[in-house]
């Protein structure tokens, strides 16, 4: 798998590595936003499970706290779900398209090059692995916009 995405982890590499630009790519989420979601995904699993679950949930380091909180905010909150269709379209459409391209970029691979070294072929695979790069940033920042709207729309309408 590593080697099929290999354009894809150039790109993270040159963008991390190089350019030093962590955040771009991911930052982390404030700590004090970090508490509030935690309380507030405790007092959901207080609210919603048995007393024996919740202890469970809330001891587990591994929980998937975000399928709780997302099923619950498209439940609850129908204003913020157009926003958060909007996201999840976006980010399936950059990641297909990231993949569709990287696809292509080893589909130039193997029949482009015919046994000698093109420099033809050679800058259309550069061009597509920049191309498929920047798709897979895109997928990043949609995703990680999709994530915080879920948290934060759970976090500012649940009361307990």
């Amino acid at each position: 798998m590593v080697l099929y995405i290999y354009p894809v982890i150039i790109c993270d590499v040159i963008v991390r590595k190089i350019f030093k630009i962590k955040n771009l790519l991911g930052k982390p989420i404030d700590i004090i936003i970090s508490n509030l979601i935690r309380n507030k995904v405790d007092n959901y699993c207080i609210d919603c499970f048995s007393q024996k679950e919740t202890e469970k949930i809330q001891k587990s380091d591994t929980a998937d706290f975000f399928n709780f909180i997302y099923h619950y905010t498209l439940e609850k909150y129908p204003t913020h779900v157009s926003k958060l269709n909007n996201y999840v379209s976006l980010y399936g459409f950059t990641r297909t398209l990231c993949f569709s391209f990287i696809t292509l970029s080893w589909i130039i691979i193997i029949r482009g090059f015919g046994g000698e070294f093109s420099w033809s072929a050679t800058s259309i695979i550069l061009v597509i692995s920049v191309i498929s790069g920047i798709l897979y940033l895109d997928f990043n920042k949609f995703y990680r916009k999709y994530s915080n709207e879920v948290l934060l729309a759970f976090v500012s309408n649940y009361k307990n």
